[in-house]
Order: structure tokens, then sequence, then C-alpha cells
């Protein structure tokens, strides 16, 4: 069974059937490793759309195999959430390994952040949202399962853009600590820690990185914008977020009360990082992003 890393296209299996119950229809969506279809379930009366994530099926015992293996466990484990994605059946071939999720027609987070019009001064929206999105990093945590890929693109919205669903586990780990410099992850989101330096790789806390994540996320959610490329001392921008409080609240358009709260997620130091419980209480206390 040869292993093809990179994502299946949609010439190889648009039209097909999965299981003998969902005909994948449409490509929605292609990362580095799967690709997502919108595809219907002809098992229901209703012909329900799902979304189908197709990755190309590893060979059994390799790193790649096992990465997969824990990518729908680490899913299937937090799936009972109201804010996690949920997962509703695995189906394998020789081939393909396919995961069947609820079909989000709003898109990912991303596209509400690119509206503008929509995002801005929406104080009740990004309490809300972010409120979610706290509840399901809560619930994956206590389940042992940290995400380590928190970003917009992975957090998948309803229509209307009220409620939010965490998706996309393809980096999630089940162990507490991680080795700084050895897990993926998309930079900008990920916390200094985890990028680690190059002199030596140290272990951290996978939750606080999550925790880091949300932040920038929040900043993401105010203002469509990430604050820096990587929290590292040779990012310029992040310095000078370091080496002084004030600049976040100079350079973003965002509110005292909300640069106060982002100075303690974005805490350099993950022992003194603001926990998930005291986020939820300190978001619904601002008047206003």
């Amino acid at each position: 069974m040869p292993h093809h890393s990179k994502a299946p296209s949609s010439s190889e299996l648009l039209g097909s059937v999965v299981g003998d119950t969902y005909i994948l229809v449409d490509l929605i969506g292609r990362g580095s490793f799967g690709s997502v279809f919108r595809a219907i379930d002809t098992s229901t009366p209703e012909r329900t759309e799902v979304a189908v994530k197709a990755l190309h099926r590893a060979e059994p015992g390799t790193p790649q195999w096992n990465r997969q293996v824990l990518e729908c466990h680490a899913h299937y484990k937090c799936t009972d959430h109201p804010n996690v994605l949920p997962m509703r059946n695995i189906v394998l071939d020789d081939k393909y390994i396919f995961v069947v999720l609820e079909l989000c027609v709003g898109g990912d987070l991303g596209n509400f952040i690119g509206n503008r019009k929509f995002v801005w001064r929406n104080d009740e929206w990004v309490r809300s949202v972010f409120l979610q999105m706290i509840d399901a990093v809560e619930s994956c945590h206590e389940k042992n399962v940290y995400h380590c890929d928190l970003k917009p693109a992975n957090v998948l919205c309803s229509e209307d853009g009220s409620q939010v669903f965490i998706s996309d586990f393809g980096l999630a780990l089940l162990s507490e600590e991680s080795m700084s410099g050895s897990g993926g992850g998309t930079y900008s989101y990920m916390a200094p820690e985890a990028i680690g330096s190059d002199k030596k790789s140290s272990p951290y806390a996978n939750s606080g990185n999550d925790i880091w994540s949300l932040g920038i996320i929040l900043i993401n959610l105010c203002t469509a914008h990430c604050p820096w490329t990587y929290a590292i001392p040779e990012d310029a921008a992040y310095i000078d977020f370091v080496d002084n409080a004030t600049s976040i609240y100079r350079n973003l358009p965002i509110s005292k009360a909300l640069a106060a709260f982002l100075l303690d997620i974005l805490d350099p130091n993950p022992a003194t990082r603001l926990t998930l419980n005291d986020m939820r209480r300190t978001v619904k206390t601002i008047d206003t992003f």
C-alpha cells in the first residue's frame, strides 16, 4: 500500500460512494494531508448533507499511520461537546481513511473575521464565540486531549456565525507535555515555549500552548490580524510586546480592558499564564473589546 503524504485530489474521489452510503459531490477544502468533501448521506430519508474528510491511508505501524489513528481517536474522544465538530463515522478502505463529520455551512471563523462589517464593534458576538471556544478547549483538556493547532481556519461556524465548533484534530496530542520545537502547528498562533529556541529542546505543557493560541485568536476576532509572526526574540513586534506592556494597546485598535486581558493570556511565562477558568470569568466582564 503506497503512502502519499499529500491530500487526495478531487479527481481521485469526486462522485465516488464511501461505505455504500456517502456520495462525494463537491470538494470544499484541501489541507496538506486531508481533503474535505461535501457529501450526501443516502442512508437518511432526507439525504442529509455531511462533510467527509479523506486521507491517504498510511501503512499500519508507520509514524503516519499512528498520527492518523491519533487524530481520529482524539476527535472522537471530544465529539460529545456542543462546540466540537461532531464526528459521525469513520470508513476505511484499502487506500483511504474517510472521517464523516457534520457539515458547517458557515465555513470557518476566518470567513467571519474577514467580513469586517459583521465583526466590527460586535462585542456580544466576540464574547459569545470566545466563550464557546473556551468551553470546548476546557472539555478537550478534561479528556486529556490537547489540540495544538487552534486558529480561525480550524474553528467552523454555523450559517449565521452564532455557533462555533473546534475541528481538525490532525496535530492533537493525548500527552500533557511536549518537547519544544518538536510538534507541528502554525507559528503565529504558537506559544514561545512551544516554538522553543535553536539551542535546546525543553518540555512544556500542551495546555498552556492551547491557551496562548486562544489569545491570538481573540486578537484576530477583534482586529483581523495576528500581532506577530513568531513569539521569539528575533521577531521585533513580539519583543516590543514583551518589553513594553502598553505596546499591544498602542499598536492594535483594541480597548484598554482587552489589552490588559491579553497581557494575562499572552504571558511568556506559562506558569503564570491565565487559566481557562480565569479567562471565562474575565471575558464576561469586559464592556467592549
